[in-house]
């Protein structure tokens, strides 16, 4: 499920994947073929907080993943009450919010319940991306916790990657991966 260069995150929202009848994702394939795209490389990003009607929603993604669409649920709240109910969707990523997060964890056994959720939705075999990674505090949490991927700017406003990026971040990052090896 892993992604790769030019690959295309959509947001949308679920009455739009619940809206087509049958032969989903038909004729958004014929646009994105005349993109140069397949469906493979499109990820089809559902909020959690929309997640109403699943019964009718698991149909509509099992529908979109058949044609090679694949499935993310988004700004995923990491609760673990609330794990089974997503995985239950069979999504290949899950996108944890982050910036909620981060204000709430500070102790050891917080970062412990949030790694062991990681654990238990990489042990159905999806992949876990932590986003909003957007401050000192979040970039240090990500560091932390055994993540798939991290998504957002590690501090202040996004900065292209680039040689001005690595000097930006050069310290943090070091910081990081010296706490995380540690």
């Amino acid at each position: 499920a892993q992604g790769g260069p030019g690959d295309l995150y959509l947001n949308v929202h679920p009455s739009h994947l619940l809206a087509v009848r049958s032969d989903h994702g038909h004729v958004f394939e014929r646009i994105l073929q005349q993109c140069g795209l397949g469906p493979e490389q499109i990820v089809l990003e559902i909020a959690e907080h929309t997640l109403n009607d699943k019964q009718r929603l698991r149909a509509a993604i099992t529908a979109w993943q058949s044609r090679g669409y694949r499935i993310a649920v988004d700004h995923f709240s990491g609760q673990q009450t609330k794990v089974q109910n997503v995985l239950a969707l069979n999504p290949q990523l899950i996108k944890i919010a982050g910036e909620k997060m981060c204000k709430s964890i500070a102790s050891e056994k917080a970062i412990a319940q949030l790694q062991a959720t990681v654990r238990r939705i990489r042990a159905a075999g999806v992949e876990v991306i932590f986003i909003a990674a957007n401050s000192e505090l979040c970039w240090e949490l990500a560091c932390n916790v055994d993540f798939d991927a991290v998504q957002g700017p590690a501090q202040g406003p996004s900065i292209p990657q680039t040689q001005d990026w690595y000097a930006h971040n050069a310290e943090l990052i070091h910081k990081a991966g010296k706490k995380r090896h540690a």
